[in-house]
């Protein structure tokens, strides 16, 4: 068992490092790895800028420094990105304020995997990713879920300053560019498992390559001025759905890792972590346990639950890709005793 911040004993976890993300599929025949890693949050960079060292790495991805900060998630509280950087006005929230699980993008990434999950038809009048936010909504709203998201400090007309989902045409296009399929599906058996199933990961694949054919349409793309607006519907939708679901995160991406954690009910106090760490260091932490818990309730067939799942684990390498340029590492933190 392990103590946390907040004075929580938890079930004790472990968390194995497979170093960094661009390195873990090694290939011979494949494309170089930096086709499909082109995000600027760079690890690698900023040590050798010597405004990191790798020894504060290790110190801070210990078991032991990252068991601290996993703290006791509530299932129904706000859908929350795996953003690193600190809430606007952090110090003047309380310590013990309940937080929900990690997801790249919160709930408007969850309504463009509920539509490749459930698919449907794509020429229906209305199919755009903004009616499948307030779809989806209404339905998490039902079961109890509460809908979540951010922005940020300085983000420019036209983007919310959430990279996962003003970025999705981009992270689409990098999860099914056939440059980028060996690293992709490398990543994907290593983060899903047993759950890796090739024919539905060929599945969700095409249906997203659908989808860009689509995208002028499903995005919303302003002919005047090329901007989607689904970016600004989306902010708009969960707030109306949710008035206190939509965080402002402040200053500059600094994540060294991206942790997957497969605990059952633990999130990450990205805050705290953060600001114990002067926002020199800090951690994307995807709660991959909440994906499996959310397909359960949304989907009672099995073989949906599986395709949402999937394209959940494509979208979050695809953020990877277009966010980082791979130096960041992979962790994936299991329960001792894990049933994944």
């Amino acid at each position: 068992m392990t103590k946390n911040i907040r004075g929580e004993v938890l079930p004790r976890a472990r968390s194995k490092d497979f170093g960094q993300l661009k390195h873990l599929v090694h290939d011979p025949w494949a494309i170089p790895t930096d086709v499909s890693w082109t995000g600027r949050i760079s690890v690698t960079d900023r040590v050798e800028k010597g405004r990191l060292t790798r020894q504060q790495i290790q110190d801070a991805l210990r078991d032991t420094e990252l068991d601290k900060y996993y703290i006791t998630a509530t299932k129904t509280e706000r859908m929350r990105c795996i953003d690193g950087r600190v809430t606007e006005s952090y110090n003047e929230l309380p310590s013990d304020r309940p937080l929900g699980p990690q997801v790249p993008g919160g709930t408007a990434a969850a309504a463009l995997c509920w539509r490749v999950a459930s698919w449907g038809s794509i020429h229906t009048k209305g199919f755009t990713l903004s009616g499948d936010i307030n779809t989806l909504s209404d339905i998490l709203h039902e079961a109890g879920f509460q809908v979540g998201g951010h922005i940020d400090d300085h983000a420019p007309k036209g983007l919310t300053g959430c990279g996962a989902i003003d970025k999705i045409p981009d992270i689409l296009h990098r999860v099914t560019t056939p440059e980028s399929q060996e690293q992709v599906r490398g990543i994907l058996r290593a983060l899903l498992g047993d759950l890796y199933d090739r024919d539905i990961t060929d599945m969700i694949v095409g249906r997203l390559v659908s989808l860009q054919g689509k995208q002028a349409e499903y995005f919303d793309r302003d002919e005047r001025t090329g901007n989607l607006r689904y970016r600004e519907a989306a902010i708009k939708t969960l707030r109306e759905q949710n008035p206190e679901g939509v965080a402002r995160l402040t200053g500059t991406h600094h994540e060294i890792a991206l942790v997957v954690n497969t605990v059952k009910g633990t999130t990450f106090d990205q805050d705290k972590f953060a600001t114990d760490h002067h926002n020199v260091l800090q951690i994307f932490n995807y709660d991959f346990w909440s994906t499996m818990y959310t397909a359960e309730k949304l989907f009672p067939d099995p073989l949906q639950s599986r395709r949402y799942i999937t394209c959940w684990a494509l979208f979050a390498i695809g953020t990877a890709m277009v966010l980082t340029d791979g130096t960041v590492e992979l962790i994936v933190r299991s329960a001792v005793e894990s049933e994944y």
